[in-house]
């Protein structure tokens, strides 16, 4: 039998959660790769995550000029990262 305290203690824990993730501004990576879990959506998720980004939570202003200049070559991501510029390779 299922204590009606603890159901509803769940259901409230449910709904502060779907609360949150509601209000999870669409520039939040992490969400995106949960809505879509795509290799390219894990990667953008990856440095949205190590510059301080959460499902609840979005970094300092500034944080796509960051992943751009990311100065960490060893991360297994890095030569895939997003928002780079393209180079132009004119001859």
């Amino acid at each position: 039998m299922i204590d009606a305290d603890v159901m509803t203690e769940n259901e409230t824990e449910e709904t502060r959660v779907q609360s949150k993730t509601k209000k999870a501004p669409e520039n939040n990576l992490i969400v995106r790769f949960i809505k879509s879990p795509t290799r390219k959506s894990a990667i953008n998720a990856q440095c949205f995550n190590c510059l301080g980004g959460t499902k609840y939570s979005v970094p300092d202003k500034g944080w796509r000029q960051d992943i751009r200049e990311c100065r960490v070559p060893d991360c297994y991501v890095w030569s895939f990262r997003p928002f780079q510029q393209k180079q132009n390779n004119a001859l």
